[in-house]
């Protein structure tokens, strides 16, 4: 094969679309970077497809005959099966690729096992009133959300513009059904449907490296008939018992019950919406019709019912709302008087408060001497920030008990005009909402509320931004009072009294004050940060191996201290490691980071802080992302390590949110440790 070439087989279904499949061809053939085959799956066509095919030179046309009563799924293995290519490039026979999609293809090769593009309309199409481009799905094109961040994960990529590593494939075939074939007209062909939206997740959570890029365009010669009502109607319909036939799960059932619960309340609905409804009542009704166990008998009424009341709960809500509290507008900010008394409320992890205090002390030095910051944080926090110049006033207080007694008390002395809320975690934040003399500020998700309602009853809620630093979400949300942008990184001070013992701690230990110290944090509070206590002490007894002069601290909470003891049994006696769990308190911890070479972790909290007082940081990753919860100053000092796709959603990660992290080696860790201790070496020589 020549340099430019690409280790491909640029797979094609037809069925009578001869003139379409010859463009298709000529169009991949004037490619600047050529496939290895193209593979023609002729489903018994009747028009003069088959003797073209004969005609074209083999092998880089190859004909697979296909069966007229077969679906797409079975013609797509059998090509699958019978391809020689490395990947497996899918597109529609009334597809043409934008020039450069065989180059971009084999760039995205280079760093991922299956990937896709937006399709987008051959030429212009009817535009009728009701037509919404959220529909645009149910003709054959991408929607607008394939050009934002959710591309490739809640917006999936379509068959007609496919790249999969033929290997995964292989291990991971389309699943087909049996519900409708090549030989059934019109849209009730897709009763057998979503083959492509069935195989994306079960991909990623098999560890497959993905990404959805915009530049990777095909263009799809859609019929104008396509933009009819009745068509996209009975399309969305087949689309949802499709849906059903291939995932009945509770986790998607009660959604679909709630849309169309809400549906039967009062209200006006644009013509998309309608049709969404009646795509879930079919799915309903399929899932059903299948067997569902919560959808038979009484179980159908009672969830319809449950929905229902559900629905009408948060719709009541939401005019009470609407009448009680100021519409989260960007005009919100047009007339506000100037804030003078400014609170910070928050229930914070600790990972959060490292984040927030670089952000406070900046806030601090931008408000005129007549203005007053008040901080009110958890009683953990209380060690975190001792000597740390962040606020006029400070409340340590969870709000919990008593301590939503004290959380009070410091709000009606205060008496702030505004209440920024970053984050509030495992408790109500009812105390801090019922000071109603204060505006509200939050963020519009992620905040850690326990419900929906807290958000909207906020006087502003910022729209949080997935795709960047949580540092950067921050600034934005103290932008009105004058904070530009990410500060300074922060200087964390040292404690004189916490770091004399955090010496005698180690000397302890029998560690000498000369000698290279690489900590270990394996403990996390959720499962999706677990990674196996096997894997941990392969990584003790390789990072041992590769430099034998190196002792290995392990630190975590005190409940940790039996498993630290069990991973260094485990990983045997030639490793030099002992176990510091139970001395994670936050004045001590960051003079142990201080001492340490590096330090490992799955937890971001434990990385933040060690990343504060300049320790490097290898952070173990499941299905978070390092774009948000890496650390933002001195990234080269500080590595992030994931296997496949570290964004997945929540019906990806259910009933076993660790599958994701288990998917990182040992090797991989080790690697990357390995990168920072050569250059911490190489620049302090």
């Amino acid at each position: 094969m020549r340099m430019k070439d690409f280790d491909a087989s640029v797979v094609i279904l037809t069925a009578d679309r001869l003139a379409m499949l010859r463009r298709l061809v000529e169009a991949l053939k004037r490619q600047s970077v050529t496939p290895r085959e193209i593979l023609i799956v002729d489903n018994e066509s009747s028009d003069a497809t088959a003797s073209w095919l004969r005609s074209q030179a083999p092998p880089f046309v190859r004909p697979i005959a296909g069966r007229r009563d077969a679906s797409f799924a079975e013609a797509r293995n059998r090509a699958v099966a019978e391809a020689r290519g490395e990947w497996i490039l899918f597109i529609d026979d009334d597809c043409v690729p934008a020039p450069g999609w065989l180059e971009r293809a084999r760039e995205l090769a280079a760093s991922h096992d299956a990937f896709g593009g937006p399709v987008l309309a051959f030429a212009a199409l009817p535009g009728p009133e009701w037509f919404d481009p959220e529909m645009a799905w149910a003709v054959g094109l991408s929607t607008p959300g394939a050009f934002t961040p959710e591309a490739g994960y809640s917006i999936l990529p379509q068959a007609a513009n496919l790249a999969v590593r033929r290997t995964m494939l292989l291990a991971h075939p389309f699943q087909t059904l049996e519900a409708a074939t090549f030989a059934d007209a019109g849209a009730r062909k897709y009763a057998a449907g979503r083959e492509d939206a069935e195989l994306w997740p079960r991909l990623r959570v098999a560890g497959c490296r993905t990404t959805f890029d915009p530049r990777f365009v095909v263009l799809h010669d859609i019929d104008p008939a396509r933009i009819n009502l009745e068509y996209i109607r009975e399309r969305m319909r087949w689309d949802g018992r499709a849906a059903a036939a291939r995932s009945a799960a509770p986790r998607v059932i009660e959604p679909a019950l709630n849309e169309v619960a809400r549906a039967r309340l009062p209200g006006r609905r644009t013509t998309a919406q309608r049709l969404w409804i009646e795509r879930q009542r079919e799915y309903l009704n399929a899932c059903r019709e299948l067997g569902e166990p919560s959808l038979q008998g009484a179980g159908w009424a009672r969830s319809r019912g449950r929905a229902w009341v559900r629905q009408l709960a948060a719709q009541t809500k939401q005019a009470a709302r609407r009448r009680l509290t100021p519409r989260t507008e960007p005009d919100f900010w047009k007339g506000q008087p100037e804030w003078k008394r400014i609170a910070v409320a928050t229930q914070g992890y600790i990972g959060d408060m490292v984040i927030l205090a670089a952000l406070l002390r900046a806030l601090k030095r931008r408000l005129p001497p007549d203005a007053e910051l008040t901080l009110i944080a958890t009683s953990r926090t209380e060690a975190l920030y001792r000597g740390l110049d962040v606020a006029h006033r400070l409340c340590f207080a969870d709000a919990r008990g008593q301590g939503r007694q004290r959380i009070w008390r410091c709000l009606a002395q205060s008496r702030p005009h505004v209440i920024f809320i970053p984050y509030w975690h495992d408790a109500s934040p009812a105390v801090v909402f019922n000071h109603e003399a204060a505006a509200i500020l939050t963020f519009d998700r992620d905040v850690g509320f326990s419900h929906q309602w807290w958000h909207d009853q906020a006087a502003f809620a910022l729209a949080k931004d997935f795709t960047v630093n949580e540092l950067v979400n921050l600034a934005r949300l103290f932008a009105p009072l004058g904070v530009a942008g990410p500060p300074p990184a922060m200087e964390w001070p040292r404690d004189p009294e916490a770091a004399a013992q955090a010496g005698r701690l180690l000397a302890e230990t029998g560690a000498g004050a000369s000698e290279r110290l690489i900590g270990i944090h394996f403990g996390a509070t959720r499962a999706a940060k677990f990674w196996p206590l096997e894997r941990w002490a392969g990584l003790l007894r390789a990072m041992s191996e590769r430099w034998p002069d190196c002792r290995f601290v392990i630190v975590g909470a005190t409940d940790l201290a039996p498993q630290a003891g069990a991973l260094i049994a485990q990983a045997g006696a030639g490793v030099r490691a002992f176990n510091l769990c139970g001395c994670d308190d936050l004045r001590i911890f960051p003079e142990l980071a201080r001492r340490m070479a590096l330090l490992i972790s799955t937890d971001s909290g434990p990385r933040h802080l060690a990343a504060a007082v300049g320790c490097p940081t290898v952070g173990i990753y499941g299905w978070t992302d390092p774009r948000r919860w890496g650390a933002f100053y001195n990234p080269d000092r500080h590595l992030a390590v994931c296997a496949g796709d570290p964004i997945m959603t929540a019906n990806e990660i259910a009933g076993d949110a660790a599958r994701a992290i288990r998917r990182v080696t040992v090797n991989q860790v080790l690697e990357a440790a390995s990168s920072l201790l050569s250059n911490v070496t190489a620049s302090n020589p």
